[in-house]
C-alpha cells in the first residue's frame, strides 16, 4: 500500500529537522521527504511523477536565488490539491509584506511564522485539511 508522501524543504538542517519532526507529528501516516534546498526539491518532485506529493511544508529563504515561492509553485504544478504550507523563520512586517504574499500567490494554502504561537496545530490543521 502507497503511504501519502509530503516534502519537507529547509536549507537549515536543525530547522529541517524541527519542520520534518512537526510533520511527522501532525501526520505520522506519511512518508516525509526532506530536501536541503530548492534545486533538490525541484529534483525530487520532477523525478517523482504527478501527484506525487500530497503536501508540502516549505521554507521562505533557500539560497541560490530561489526561495519558498519558487519550490510552492513546482509543487503545485506536480499536484493540484497538495496541502502546501509556508514554514519560516521571518516574523512581523517581513513576514507579512514579503514572505506571505509571494507564498500565497505561488498557491501555497497557508502561510506561516514559526514565531506563531499555534504554529504546530496549524501546520497540522493544513495538511489534514
Amino acid at each position: 500500500m502507497h503511504r501519502p508522501r509530503i516534502l519537507v524543504v529547509d536549507d537549515l538542517p536543525s530547522k529541517l529537522a524541527y519542520l520534518t519532526e512537526v510533520t511527522q507529528s501532525t501526520r505520522p501516516s506519511c512518508e516525509v521527504i526532506q530536501a536541503t534546498c530548492a534545486q533538490q526539491a525541484f529534483h525530487i518532485i520532477q523525478s517523482s511523477g504527478a501527484d506525487a506529493f500530497e503536501g508540502g511544508v516549505i521554507d521562505f529563504d533557500l539560497g541560490d536565488g530561489y526561495d519558498g515561492g519558487n519550490v510552492i509553485e513546482e509543487l503545485r504544478r506536480n499536484n493540484a490539491y497538495a496541502k502546501i504550507t509556508l514554514a519560516t523563520a521571518r516574523d512581523g512586517q517581513s513576514f507579512e509584506d514579503e514572505a506571505k504574499p509571494i507564498a500565497i500567490a505561488a498557491g501555497a494554502n497557508e502561510a506561516l511564522s514559526t514565531y506563531q504561537e499555534d504554529f504546530e496545530s496549524q501546520v497540522g490543521l493544513v495538511l489534514a485539511a
